[in-house]
């Protein structure tokens, strides 16, 4: 089983006292014809809806799981809401590190995709892909730039993962604000590899 991209949003809540309670819904449905660059793929493909609450903060992401699907529920929608924006943009660029998948895997997420090359070649990647949410810290810690923001005043964050980030790999931000925040993308040369960005910081 492949997992190609995914998107995902965080909304954390004021930090209180008590204990946590978490609470985790499933839903999944048939999404058809999904093409995903730098994959051979083109081909139906299920999505599964994954959302973990808390009283710190709600977190939801969806995986793409191509060739998979015919379980039934209805298609996937690809519209994003529309916001208004203000004409403020910005740019920077990271240089993520060679060596930046195996640190990644300090945080718990040890799919052998991060670090074992024959792994990363049978699912079509030509060696170890970066994590999906390391790209997307990358992009929020930069965007809190764009914002005037500390990265942990960060209220609301969600992106759609396009295609893989490769370690060593140079990732240009770009973010333009808008009356609730800011909407951003992210590309590696000219492949987009992060798209339908929102955030808002307090």
């Amino acid at each position: 089983m492949s997992v190609i991209c995914g998107s995902y949003r965080l909304m954390p809540a004021l930090l209180g006292c008590g204990q946590w309670k978490r609470q985790v819904n499933l839903a999944c449905m048939t999404v058809s014809y999904h093409y995903m660059p730098r994959s051979p793929w083109w081909c139906k493909a299920a999505l599964v809806d994954i959302a973990v609450e808390s009283e710190y903060f709600t977190a939801s992401y969806g995986i793409f799981l191509p060739g998979l699907g015919g379980w039934g529920g209805e298609r996937g929608g690809t519209s994003v809401p529309a916001d208004e924006e203000t004409g403020e943009s910005w740019s920077g660029r990271y240089a993520t590190a060679p060596n930046q998948a195996a640190l990644y895997r300090l945080t718990g997420d040890l799919h052998p995709i991060h670090i074992d090359p024959e792994v990363a070649q049978a699912n079509s990647f030509e060696r170890p892909i970066l994590h999906g949410l390391c790209t997307l810290g990358i992009a929020a810690r930069m965007i809190a730039e764009a914002a005037g923001a500390h990265p942990a005043d960060l209220k609301e964050l969600e992106a759609r993962l396009s295609s893989p980030v490769l370690p060593g790999d140079i990732i240009e931000v770009t973010a333009n604000t808008i009356s609730s925040g800011l909407n951003f993308e992210a590309r590696v040369g000219s492949t987009l590899v992060l798209k339908g960005g929102r955030a808002t910081f307090c």
